[in-house]
């Protein structure tokens, strides 16, 4: 074999065919892009490119029941990147050492007051917490972050009734000062019972809600119904219109036909003009005398006893127009009371009057946002701590098919079984209280309420208790309420995991890849008494610092 021939077997592939040692082009793009995509994710990682910082070292308490030991999350954005064993900082990405301490999702108050400003006057359904948030309330903001809180839910506070539309706010910090941002408005109707008023003012209260509900209800009737006549009405206007046309056209049709029946002008210049007819004689008889004169009047007058005379044609002059005079002087309207209806333009045009447009009902927005309520659009949350309070909003949800929440229930361990059979969750307040009296409407205050709502299969969720400042104390009502509950579970998943499901907060109170990166870090365990609050994260930034603190 000569140098050529070797040359061109080794050319052809070492086995004759030139194209059975090579990749398809597909086949080289996939292979490249996978390159590519492993090559982005392993520099992101190296370098730490993507913003952000990372948490290295940490012991992490997911929220979920799982732990940690050691640890590292990457912050990404406003979500958490990566969470794991093998999480790293990049050469040239940020990292806070946590070497000692503790990672935990922010928690969640579903039950509180924290940033609200207190309203004033009558209750107003269209008020809304998101217009009274207090965004430069900096000490009780910073108080609650102190304390891990980084989410809360909070409603428009008022006297009793309808209170305005709830809304849900992170601790973050915007910018100018200014601490807090709604990540969810309108979340629910607020109603308060007002369970500390006395028996009668609570029926009245209870009573007024009912009649606004229904009066709702009558405000969507008389809009359906202008509805129905709008439309019946533009049906009518239609019609009308269409028959006018069509009038006009027969009648443009019937005046076509009457000119074409007539002679055309060149068709008479033909014929000739009719001859006159001799004049017929005049019958003889007696000449006319002198005209006479107008007719002296009788002496009787025009009502007398004497004949009336007589007029040219030899009849007596009717007495018709002075009937008609006198009647018009005196009011009386006897002549005119046979006088046949109005026949002609007139009497068409009466009858078009008589089609009238329906008048609009008045806009109530007030009404509007009940009606959202009533379609089971938005949940109604109800304050009742009373168990009469508590059965009145029962049955209140069921009147109405309202899609209920109770908020509160101080007693509801009372009325398990019914609360547990309208399927209503409960937003349950502190664990412990102090201002018990014989008269108000916590006097039957129970630390295992929550534990006798479990039994009955009431799904409940434990917050501050919708006071100003109790948002710091809810890591503190969840460990009690866990210690009375004789059941399996954590406080740190009741106001982390548990409480984001509550809210329906998806991606929030836990630590995982792509949830929303709100992080505490603690000195040491949360549930330990002497941990403190190191740093917290809202959205990815640091908004609290302990050493800032100092």
């Amino acid at each position: 074999m000569t140098f050529k021939q070797q040359r061109r077997v080794t050319r052809s592939g070492r086995g004759g065919n030139s194209r059975s040692g090579r990749l398809p082009a597909p086949a080289y793009f996939i292979v490249l892009l996978g390159t590519a995509s492993v090559t982005a994710s392993a520099h992101a990682q190296l370098f730490g490119l993507g913003g952000g910082e990372t948490i290295e070292h940490a012991r992490i308490l997911t929220g979920d029941g799982r732990v940690i030991e050691q640890g590292g999350i990457s912050i990404r954005g406003d979500r958490i990147g990566d969470v794991g064993a093998d999480v790293k900082a990049g050469i040239l990405g940020k990292s806070f050492d946590a070497t000692g301490k503790t990672v935990t999702p922010g928690f969640i108050d579903v039950y509180s007051g924290l940033g609200i400003i207190s309203g004033g006057g009558a209750a107003n359904a269209l008020s809304k917490a998101a217009d009274g948030w207090d965004a430069y309330a900096a000490d009780v903001f910073e108080d609650a972050l102190r304390n891990g809180v980084t989410t809360v839910y909070v409603a428009p506070r008022g006297p009793v009734g309808v209170l305005g539309t709830s809304a849900i706010f992170s601790l973050g910090r915007p910018g100018g000062g200014r601490t807090g941002s709604a990540i969810k408005e309108d979340v629910a109707l607020h109603v308060n019972l007002g369970s500390g008023q006395s028996a009668l003012a609570r029926i009245n209260t209870f009573n007024n809600l009912r009649r606004q509900f229904r009066e709702a209800l009558e405000h969507r009737k008389s809009l359906e119904d202008y509805k129905a006549d709008l439309e019946e009405y533009e049906k009518k206007i239609k019609e009308r219109a269409e028959k006018k046309a069509k009038e006009e056209a027969e009648k443009a049709k019937s005046g076509g036909e009457k000119k074409e029946a007539d002679p055309k002008p060149s068709e008479k210049k033909d014929e000739k003009p009719a001859e006159p007819k001799p004049d017929a004689p005049k019958p003889e008889g007696p000449r006319p005398g002198p005209r006479p004169g107008p007719p002296r009047p009788s002496p009787g007058g025009a009502d007398g006893g004497a004949d009336a005379p007589e007029d040219a044609t030899g009849e007596a002059p009717s007495d018709e127009p002075v009937k008609v005079f006198r009647s018009l002087i005196s009011g009386d309207d006897a002549p005119f009371a046979d006088a046949p209806p109005a026949t002609g333009a007139a009497g068409d045009a009466k009858k078009e009057e008589e089609i009238k447009k329906p008048a609009e009902p008045k806009p109530d927005r007030a009404k509007e946002v009940l009606l959202k309520a009533l379609d089971r659009k938005l949940p109604v949350r109800i304050e009742a701590h009373r168990s009469e309070d508590i059965l009145n909003a029962l049955e209140l949800a069921q009147e109405f098919n309202l899609d209920l929440i109770l908020e509160g229930a101080t007693e509801a361990y009372l009325v398990a079984d019914e609360i547990a059979k309208a399927k209503a969750p409960v937003a349950l307040g502190p664990a412990q209280r102090s201002e018990l009296r014989a008269d108000n409407e916590f006097r039957r205050h129970l630390a295992t309420s929550a534990a006798r709502l479990s039994r009955a299969g009431v799904r409940w969720a434990v917050g501050g208790g919708g006071g100003v400042q109790e948002s710091r104390f809810v890591l503190a009502n969840a460990q009690l309420t866990v210690g009375a509950l004789e059941t399996e579970g954590s406080p740190l998943e009741l106001v982390t995991t548990r409480a984001a499901r509550f809210l329906g907060l998806e991606g929030a109170g836990r630590v995982a890849r792509g949830a929303r990166a709100d992080l505490i870090v603690w000195s040491g365990d949360p549930h330990d008494p002497s941990s403190v609050v190191e740093r917290a994260y809202v959205g990815g930034k640091v908004v609290y610092e302990a050493k800032a603190d100092k």
